[in-house]
């Protein structure tokens, strides 16, 4: 690269100031709400934008903050806290904690934060949408997957999906329909790639009559509820000429928007300014450099 050609051993300070303007472009990456049980239940409690206390930040846990006791307990996922089976919020006798009087005040200032409650979340799948039958204890992807075509309150029309690799892919089995109950269906993360592109996008409508088939691959385990990070919780922020676009939505277009400050220009260009009065060729290189680069950084973390 001609950053390593030209300054391969630059001073610190030169570097320091780079990575400081590097890190001060925000992305513009956001969590989004759920939409589904499954969703709610996964959603990590610290660390949250979407739980925060009363004073509106995420809870946290560093010193005498919020749950230290409880996640030592392996409570930190909404789902540790919520009773299935009950329908209601565990006790901390249940959670795995003694009952002294911080774990309580931790518990329910935990449990205060949460915006969303479990028992009212939406359970029907709805068209498009991806579900498969998950067996107890089961941590492999499914074999068998089905995409909703239309639903009932008890009952659900699919279209039958079978996983033909060990990479996750899956194909459809036929063009007709068939009839399913929804009870012991969760929902399924599912990606779709046209066949002549190599990008990805969530799998969530249905294929348009004409269009060429898609290639659908299942992410990771499959089920949402299982997932450790699903790029269905996040989105990139709407910018002055583009409304909200999905995670992998992002564009050179988008990237550029997201960087440029209104009034303000970036740090690294403040930076090559003063640089360029100390040595005007080094500025020229990480200006060259940082112009290449920028509107491929946060796709490169997509890729």
């Amino acid at each position: 690269m001609l950053v390593a050609k030209k300054l391969k051993r630059p001073p610190t300070s030169l570097w320091k100031s780079i990575l400081h303007a590097w890190m001060s472009v925000r992305p513009g990456l956001c969590k989004s709400e759920p939409t589904n049980s499954a969703e709610t239940l996964r959603q990590p409690v610290f660390g949250n934008p979407l739980i925060v206390n009363q004073g509106g930040k995420p809870l946290g846990l560093s010193g005498r903050s919020e749950g230290n006791s409880l996640v030592n307990a392996g409570c930190s996922r909404v789902r540790e806290f919520w009773d299935s089976e009950e329908k209601e919020w565990k006790g901390l006798s249940a959670l795995g904690v003694s009952f002294h009087p911080s774990n309580r005040r931790n518990r329910d200032l935990i449990i205060a934060s949460i915006p969303w409650d479990p028992a009212t979340s939406n359970n029907v799948p709805s068209v498009g949408k991806w579900i498969s039958k998950k067996e107890a204890g089961q941590t492999s992807p499914p074999e068998w997957v089905y995409q909703v075509m239309g639903t009932t309150q008890s009952t659900t029309n699919v279209s039958k999906f079978r996983r033909i690799s060990h990479t996750g892919r899956i194909q459809a089995t036929g063009s007709h329909t068939i009839t399913i109950p929804l009870e012991g269906y969760e929902p399924v993360r599912v990606l779709a790639q046209d066949n002549h592109r190599t990008t990805f996008r969530l799998a969530k409508d249905l294929p348009l009559p004409g269009k060429k088939p898609l290639l659908y691959w299942i992410l990771g385990s499959g089920f949402i509820s299982d997932l450790k990070w699903d790029p269905g919780d996040w989105h990139w922020k709407q910018t002055r000429n583009m409304g909200d676009a999905p995670f992998f939505g992002y564009s050179s277009k988008k990237g550029y928007q997201n960087a440029r400050k209104p009034h303000r220009p970036p740090r690294i260009i403040e930076f090559i300014q003063r640089l360029s009065l100390q040595n005007s060729t080094t500025a020229q290189i990480v200006a060259r450099i940082w112009h290449n680069a920028r509107p491929r950084k946060v796709g490169a973390l997509i890729g």
